[in-house]
């Protein structure tokens, strides 16, 4: 079989980064004139109840409190990932709030990815495209919440399945390599294997969108 040509591996990868910079880029832009159209709100300047719990919280592990002396009542990731986000561009919720619409936007890049592997180009454009205008992820974004986090590995995790479920087996990799029998103790869960894999992107997939 001929190498395929630089050419069409040129065509190729454009043909993935290109809609995936353009679905990033659109997400990206809907939620800056978002974040803009919100500084008019008095609450946008102040974080209130969850929103200050991880606020305050994030300020005493910038503070040097990593461990804390308690038990943690609320899930510590969103918290810390603050805290990393405030010690490289300060403390400023409007900073704070860039660096989580520029994640919610490349989580629509990535989805059009996994949709991409999973569906087709076009089903992984509408699904980036469908992400990047979709009105609660936009408000999201721009929460001192942990649910844009929460999106971004949503849609890393849908894509990494999806890469999973199309790689290469081994007996594809080494044809000589004899697939396992009917006989043999794993082949039920083999066979079930993929199906399972293929059920869990799909969920994820749906879930990424609510």
């Amino acid at each position: 079989m001929p190498a395929p040509s630089p050419t069409s591996n040129t065509a190729r990868e454009r043909s993935v980064w290109l809609p995936f910079l353009a679905i990033t880029a659109l997400a990206f832009l809907v939620r800056f004139v978002f974040l803009l159209e919100a500084r008019s709100v008095p609450l946008f300047h102040t974080p209130l109840v969850d929103a200050k719990s991880y606020w305050d919280w994030s300020e005493r592990i910038v503070a040097g409190d990593w461990m804390g002396d308690q038990v943690f009542y609320q899930a510590p990731l969103y918290p810390y990932f603050l805290a990393v986000v405030k010690l490289v561009v300060g403390s400023d919720l409007w900073s704070v709030r860039l660096v989580q619409i520029a994640l919610g936007s490349l989580a629509c890049g990535v989805l059009f990815l996994a949709g991409k592997e999973l569906l087709s180009r076009r089903g992984g454009v509408v699904a980036g495209v469908v992400l990047a205008l979709y009105a609660p992820a936009i408000f999201f974004d721009a929460l001192i919440q942990k649910a844009n986090l929460g999106l971004v590995w949503m849609v890393l995790l849908l894509w990494a399945l999806a890469r999973a479920r199309n790689a290469p087996t081994l007996e594809s990799v080494d044809p000589s390599v004899p697939p396992l029998g009917h006989d043999s103790p794993h082949s039920s869960s083999l066979a079930r294997g993929p199906l399972i894999s293929r059920s869990l992107a799909r969920l994820a997939l749906v879930g990424a969108l609510l």
